[in-house]
């Protein structure tokens, strides 16, 4: 199992692989306390956190396409973002920057119900 720290994702050896970040404050509080729902229902809380596992585990954006259990899709004219599916009504918003050295995954939000969480 991989952690998330400080909004990092740390693999099984303590290596970061990819830059992970959650610059939200209540989207961390969300992927590390598990008493914390805030907001959300709890079936999205408990997808969000499973997911998190998922993409923290990957090297680089492609390979989430490979899971189907994620329904991944692009954001057509939203630069780097892409919409991975929590339930039938919540998705989570990535957004992804190409960097220098490494790749950097960033979880801006999650849309519930058409809403966004800010």
């Amino acid at each position: 199992m991989y952690k998330i720290r400080d909004g990092r994702r740390l693999g099984t050896d303590g290596v970061s692989r990819m830059d992970f970040q959650i610059p939200d404050t209540d989207l961390k509080r969300l992927a590390s306390d598990n008493a914390f729902v805030g907001a959300y229902p709890a079936r999205v809380v408990e997808m969000f956190r499973q997911t998190l596992q998922i993409v923290a585990a990957v090297d680089d954006e492609s390979v989430l396409a490979n899971f189907k259990c994620l329904r991944y899709r692009k954001v057509p004219g939203r630069g780097m973002r892409c919409l991975l599916a929590l339930t039938k009504d919540a998705d989570l918003v990535l957004r992804v920057k190409n960097g220098n050295s490494k790749p950097e995954m960033i979880v801006e939000r999650i849309n519930c119900n058409g809403k966004q969480s800010k």
